[in-house]
C-alpha cells in the first residue's frame, strides 16, 4: 500500500498520517512518500500517548518545509511511542531536523 501525497503541501502536522490516540501500523509493504508540510511530521506524526509501529516502511520525498519544522518524514512528540524495525528506510528533508525528529 503506498500512501502518496501528490506532491500537494498541508498548513498542518503530519502530512499523510497523524495519529493522535491508539496506534498506527505500517508494515514492508507500505510507502509513505510525496508529502510536503509547513509544521511537523512531512509524513507522520504522532501525538503524546501514541505510538507507531514501522517495520520495513519506505519513507520518501516528504518535507517540513518552514523555519523550525522537524521532521521531514517522522516526528515524535514527546510522551509517544515508536517501534522501528525491519530496516525502515528514510529519504526526505527539514528546515531544521531532518527525516525523524524524536
Amino acid at each position: 500500500m503506498a500512501l502518496d501525497g501528490g506532491g500537494v503541501s498541508a498548513n498542518a502536522d503530519g502530512g499523510l498520517v497523524r495519529v493522535e490516540a491508539g496506534s498506527f501500523e505500517a508494515n514492508s509493504s507500505t510507502a509513505l512518500r510525496n508529502s510536503s508540510v509547513s509544521g511537523n511530521g512531512g509524513a507522520l506524526y504522532v501525538a503524546a500517548g501514541a505510538r507507531a509501529v514501522l517495520d520495513g516502511t519506505t519513507l520518501s520525498d516528504n518535507a517540513a518545509t518552514s523555519q523550525n519544522s522537524q521532521g521531514a518524514d517522522v516526528y515524535l512528540e514527546a510522551g509517544s511511542k515508536a517501534l522501528l524495525s525491519g530496516g525502515v528506510r528514510m529519504a526526505s528533508t527539514a528546515e531544521d531536523v531532518g527525516a525523524l525528529y524524536l
